[in-house]
């Protein structure tokens, strides 16, 4: 299976004065990244990624830009098509479809 992990630090500003606390921006922050999405690589490649919840941890206490630190887990999805797979399919329908209505109203034309 093709399985990657990355590192990333995020930093957060606010954009309002009211500030949630480091520890519960923490503690949101993890409920907001439970499980996982599909996300498409620049080539159209499908991935199921996630955030490692356990591997989440704050860099900073700083209430103004707390900073967290995540691993991410990306796994190659086979099963899905990729985006060039289902944009030619999107086109072979549409042609079936066109030709379909061709065929039924030829006597019209």
């Amino acid at each position: 299976n093709e399985k990657y992990h990355f590192p990333a630090k995020i930093e957060f500003s606010w954009q309002k004065k009211a500030q949630p606390s480091s520890e519960q921006l923490l503690k949101d922050f993890k409920i907001y990244v439970r499980g996982s999405k599909v996300v498409y690589s620049q080539y159209g490649s499908p991935y199921s990624c996630s955030i490692m919840i356990d591997k989440i941890k704050l860099l900073s206490h700083d209430e103004i830009q707390p900073r967290l630190e995540v691993v991410g887990e990306a796994v190659r999805r086979r099963d899905i098509p990729t985006m060039k797979e289902q944009q030619d399919e999107q086109k072979k329908s549409m042609r079936e479809e066109e030709s379909d209505l061709l065929e039924n109203h030829k006597d019209v034309l």
